[in-house]
This record gives C-alpha cells, structure tokens and sequence, in this order.
C-alpha cells in the first residue's frame, strides 16, 4: 500500500508522532454518526497465542469501524479510486483503494483501504514526505515494538521476544507495535519508507 488543523512540526519525530492524532481538524463529531453502523467486532485473530491488536484511530477515522463516505468528508475526493489488486486481507471481501497526495501540511501520500461490501475502513498507509531514521521511529513511538521482515506476519506471537530481533533481517523491515495498530516500515537506507495501520494485524 502505497487532516486541516494548522500545526507544524519541527522535526520527524513530531511527524510520526502527529500520525497519532489528526492532521485535518475539526469534523471528528460528524464522523462518529455515520461510524456506528457494522463495526468491526475487534478480534484480532482467533488464535490465542497472537497479541492483542488494538484498531487504532488515526486522522479521525477509527479502522473497523469509520466508513468510506467518513474518509471523503475528512479527505474530499481523491486523486485516484478504485480495486485493490493486492489484497491487504486476504481471504475476505474484496477491497477497493483511495489514494491522496500531498495531504495537510505535511505533504503527505496516504492509501486507505477500504470494504468494497461493507465499506469499511481497513487499513491506512501513510508515505511521509520527510523519512526519519529507525532510531528516531523508536524514540519517538517507544520500544514496544517487534522486528520482522516486511513480507513475514504482523500478528506477532506471544512468545516472540520485544525490541530488536537477534536474527539478521533482511530488508526492508517493520518494527511493528501491535498495542498501537501500526507498523513502520524502515527500509536498507535506515530511514522510514512508510507507516501503516491496520484495523487488525497483517497476517501476510
């Protein structure tokens, strides 16, 4: 996979740090009255030995829950929309996607991925246009995270051991942080090729 409240940041920390809040300002209210309809029922995974995935909310949308016509009152039309070729979730409905460029302030491309049945919102990505380095990614979203390669499963087990993995990875990479919804993506340069988000893990 490849917002407007005026802020401005000084750094990439403060970037990825702004990915957990809104970048396009004050319509949350409206969105929560059209979200309440089919939510997704938040179970990660059926496995027990998976960690918890906690759907995040991110831009004022809620992945699971806020609904296609909620990303276009935030965003307005985009650039490009249609089928998602490859799938984000394999085995389920099929999915359609919307892609923006040079969102807010911070210039941003952003992918969501939607439902094409229930037009739910399943999966952001977000392309900075500013890329930090890994270092700065920890310090700045915490060392609960898990390192992987890019194309293993995110739905991490509970026996696999946090921080920095002792095996050579190859890259790209992701430190995923399941209690945040999110992965980042680092790729060989050491710097942030992009940040997703995911309405559960990306079993892959």
């Amino acid at each position: 996979m490849n917002l407007v409240r005026s802020c401005k940041f000084s750094s990439l920390l403060s970037i990825l740090l702004a990915l957990t809040s809104l970048h396009v300002s004050c319509q949350r209210a409206a969105i929560n009255s059209s979200s309440a309809e089919t939510p997704f029922d938040g179970s990660p995974s059926p496995r027990e030995d998976i960690r918890k995935w906690i759907a995040p909310t991110h831009f004022g949308l809620t992945l699971g829950r806020s609904k296609e016509g909620d990303v276009k009152q935030i965003f307005g039309k985009p650039v490009w929309e249609g089928e998602n070729n490859e799938k984000v979730f394999e085995g389920e409905e099929d999915e359609l996607l919307l892609q923006y460029v040079k969102v807010g302030e911070l210039k941003d491309n952003i992918d969501i991925i939607v439902g094409k049945t229930t037009r739910l919102v399943k999966a952001i990505a977000v392309y900075p246009l500013e890329r930090g380095t890994k270092n700065e990614v920890i310090e700045s979203l915490g060392p609960d995270f898990f390192e992987i390669e890019s194309s293993d499963s995110m739905c991490i087990t509970r026996d696999r051991a946090i921080g920095e993995s002792k095996v050579k990875l190859h890259y790209p990479i992701a430190l995923v942080y399941p209690n945040k919804g999110m992965y980042v993506q680092i790729r060989e340069d050491g710097r942030v090729g992009h940040v997703g988000y995911g309405m559960k893990c990306f079993d892959k």
